[in-house]
């Protein structure tokens, strides 16, 4: 764990255990992402056992990702390029595409402008229709004080002046009033055009994606094509293996369960490998296993 100037870091008793993993399945939604930590089970092909569950805000998210670039592109610079096999960068190539497919990530985005802006929309409307509905009240009450002032039926002057002063207060409310409403109808026509423009922009991307879509399908196909092919090729030198070596393979729980050996060191945790072990592998007679990860080391 790398130090960070001025953070004091305290490992909680219920994490002193480090648990491997290789596989993440994560899911996300517009409050936040779900990472979920699990290991794949060797004895049943397809089926993914969680062990940890981590919640993270979008920025986190973002962060993490950017972490992760960063520290991967140190370490690769360090000890060289990490290398992904072939079926799995397919794998994640057709999970990529079959995403998109499914749902384009700029149309999303796109879809939820349009629902803020219609929301913004359908707020402003109420605005301005409780505003006409508070204004037509007032000037129906104003009208029927002027009508009441100017009948004659008041000759008490007091009672005609402070008649006459409320009037007055209710025309200057009803001028600001007015004022408000054309703001709100200002703001109306803002948010109708915002509106206008982020369905079309919607439609827009809508319309690229539907045109990208038979071009993805086609790389999709191809995809998948060469991955079964590269599925042959794997279960074709799986079968030449020897049944020892199987054994040991699947018996792995670690991944990749097979790391080079470089520098008289295991590439995969740079644990360097015993006198006895290199000469072992030099003979090609047994299976050498590193004494620290575990994994079965192979010669370059």
């Amino acid at each position: 764990m790398s130090e960070l100037p001025g953070v004091r870091v305290k490992v909680q008793e219920s994490a002193n255990q480090v648990i491997y993993t290789d596989a993440v399945l994560i899911n996300g939604n517009p409050l936040g992402f779900v990472l979920n930590f699990g290991q794949w089970a060797p004895e049943d092909p397809g089926l993914v056992r969680i062990y940890t569950r981590v919640g993270m805000s979008p920025n986190h998210m973002k962060l993490l990702s950017q972490l992760l670039t960063q520290n991967v592109a140190a370490y690769e610079a360090r000890f060289g390029e990490v290398a992904v096999t072939e079926d799995r960068a397919l794998g994640e190539g057709i999970e990529r595409i079959e995403s998109r497919l499914e749902s384009d990530p700029e149309v999303v985005r796109l879809e939820e402008n349009v629902e803020t802006a219609r929301a913004a929309q359908e707020a402003v409307a109420v605005r301005l229709h409780d505003s006409d509905r508070a204004r037509e009240d007032h000037r129906t009450r104003l009208r029927s004080r002027e009508k009441e002032l100017m009948s004659g039926r008041i000759r008490n002057p007091t009672e005609l002046m402070q008649m006459s002063e409320e009037v007055r207060h209710m025309k200057a409310r009803f001028v600001e009033e007015e004022d408000a409403e054309l703001r709100l109808m200002e703001d109306a026509e803002i948010a109708d055009e915002a509106m206008r423009a982020a369905t079309a922009e919607l439609n827009a991307a809508r319309n690229q994606a539907a045109a990208e879509a038979p071009a993805l399908r086609d790389e999709l196909e191809g995809s998948r094509a060469e991955l079964a092919g590269v599925v042959a090729e794997k279960e074709q030198v799986w079968a030449e293996v020897p049944p020892a070596a199987r054994t040991a393979y699947s018996r792995q729980r670690v991944h990749p369960a097979v790391a080079e050996v470089a520098n008289s060191q295991c590439t995969a945790c740079r644990v360097t490998v015993t006198s006895r072990g290199m000469q072992m592998l030099r003979q090609g007679d047994e299976i050498v296993q590193c004494e620290n990860c575990g994994r079965i080391l192979v010669l370059r």
